[in-house]
């Protein structure tokens, strides 16, 4: 008799045949089918059977990732399918309909947001709508904010210029903020996208900005109108010494900014070093379409072109077009400006040596000079003044130099110094070079840089020149003079002899070199 073990062995055998064979037969039958042709009359029979359902399902598997979103003037619409985890859009659109992990911030331009973003959304000089969930905080500045009925926010809505328009279906969980400005900056964007991505100050379809154009053409002309003798120097200067013009402007510009640097310590020096930064920039201004017009009217022959007025507004018509141009319009404007300021410091240059120069005294040929017929020298001309040459007694009777001219002086030597240590000579220590400069400089020409900008001279004072052991003295001991609340420099403006004291240390004395006498 047989175990049933045995039994039990024999029967799985038996089925496990049967079902291979069915599994076999089916298979023939399927391609035997296939091989044989179909009647075209016959229909067609439908399968019932769905398909077997596969292994695992992904929920994730249509979701696109497109990981950090960066962009600078493009709009972003960020799909249903697709995730990101954070975005930031400078001069674009931001379109959200997927869901974002965490923040998302839209610089100059609108914000809409049908998605879910996991951290903060912000916009800023621009509209936003929301109509979706932000976990974070809502937040726009200087725009236009909406919250529709599917709008849900986590946090707190903050509205800073604009008002906050919500929905009745809107959710804030944790309040609302606004800080009304009394309208929308919007306008801003439009400049932002139209102007400035561009690289044009002027949109031609943005009729506010043709608006302070105009304002501004109405004070140019007031401008020209008041002060019409200044303009002319500053016209002239163009005319005379246009590439001087603009380097003077261009070097003007560049030490601007650590002019301020170095006169933030003073109260009043740097709201005045701005002003006349403006008050140059508006003169400039005026001159460079004053000088455009005029050249136009010479160039057409026309009388009538080359009155200052309608030169202004000639050259001024001129401009506004090249402005509207992408690129060249912000390149035509910097030039304006770098050219019309170094007019500008070129005739108020030219009018202070108009005032410092001595009048001319008549010197008549010396008996002398008429007596000695074999001298190869000509006698000097009647009416012609030689080109003064002092010797080392007459420099110490001359003028002696103020405090604030030296201070003039000073500002040039630093920033020309600061300019030299940071780019330059970047692994040597300002104060070091500051020294090296002003010792090498006195020992060769008695001056600096800025001295010979200002016209002053450093002699002692039995008027011999400067020595490298005086210069040497003279700087080093400044750094008292420094030290002690810089009572040392301000005490060349209350001495009788304008002496400073490390210029009484150092026996010497800085006198104001009359115009026409070289200090190279």
């Amino acid at each position: 008799m047989k175990s049933p073990s045995v039994t039990r062995r024999t029967v799985c055998a038996f089925l496990l045949a049967l079902a291979t064979s069915l599994h076999g037969w089916r298979a023939f039958a399927q391609n035997d089918a296939q091989e044989q042709p179909r009647d075209p009359n016959q229909p067609a029979i439908l399968e019932n059977a769905a398909p077997a359902p596969p292994a695992f399902f992904d929920a994730d598997a249509d979701l696109v990732h497109r990981g950090e979103i960066v962009v600078f003037g493009q709009d972003v619409h960020l799909r249903k399918n697709e995730r990101c985890r954070s975005m930031v859009v400078i001069g674009g659109n931001a379109m959200i309909e997927g869901s974002v992990t965490r923040d998302v911030v839209v610089l100059f331009g609108s914000t809409t947001n049908k998605g879910s973003i996991g951290g903060d959304l912000v916009t800023i000089l621009g509209p936003a709508h929301l109509d979706g969930t932000v976990r974070g905080s809502f937040v726009n500045i200087l725009g236009a904010p909406t919250l529709g009925p599917e709008a849900v926010v986590e946090r707190e809505a903050v509205a800073v210029g604009g008002k906050l328009r919500l929905d009745p279906g809107a959710l804030i969980k944790r309040g609302r903020q606004e800080f009304a400005l009394g309208n929308n900056f919007v306008w801003l964007g439009d400049w932002f996208r139209g102007g400035l991505l561009k690289a044009r100050p002027l949109p031609p379809s943005l009729a506010w900005a043709w608006f302070v154009a105009g304002t501004f053409l109405v004070i140019y002309v007031l401008m020209s109108m008041v002060f019409p003798r200044p303009l002319r120097a500053c016209v002239n200067s163009l005319d005379d010494a246009p590439v001087a013009a603009f380097f003077v402007g261009l070097l003007t510009l560049i030490l601007f900014l650590p002019a301020l640097v170095l006169l933030a310590v003073t109260v009043v020096g740097v709201p005045l070093l701005m002003l006349s930064m403006v008050v140059a920039i508006f003169f400039g201004k005026v001159a460079i379409y004053q000088f455009t017009g005029l050249q136009l009217g010479r160039q057409l022959n026309l009388a009538a072109l080359q009155l200052p007025i309608v030169a202004l507004l000639l050259g001024a018509l001129v401009f506004y077009l090249l402005y509207t141009i992408p690129i060249l319009g912000f390149l035509v404007w910097g030039l304006g400006i770098v050219w019309g300021v170094g007019a500008v410091l070129m005739a108020v240059f030219a009018n202070f040596k108009r005032e410092a120069k001595p009048a001319g005294v008549p010197i008549a040929a010396t008996a002398g000079a008429a007596a000695n017929p074999g001298s190869n020298v000509p006698p000097p001309l009647e009416g012609v003044v030689p080109a003064p040459t002092p010797g080392a007694a007459d420099v110490i009777h001359f003028e002696r130099a103020g405090f604030w001219i030296r201070v003039g002086a000073t500002i040039i030597d630093l920033l020309l110094i600061g300019v030299l240590s940071a780019f330059v000579f970047a692994g040597l220590a300002f104060p070091i070079l500051l020294v090296v400069y002003h010792v090498a400089m006195w020992t060769w020409k008695g001056t600096t840089i800025g001295g010979v900008v200002f016209g002053l001279k450093i002699v002692r004072l039995d008027g011999r020149s400067i020595d490298f052991a005086v210069a040497l003295v003279r700087s080093l001991f400044s750094i008292i003079s420094f030290v002690f609340l810089l009572v040392g420099f301000f005490w060349a403006g209350w001495d009788k002899e304008k002496q400073s004291w490390h210029d009484k240390i150092a026996g010497t004395v800085i006198v104001k070199v009359p115009a026409g006498i070289s200090l190279l």
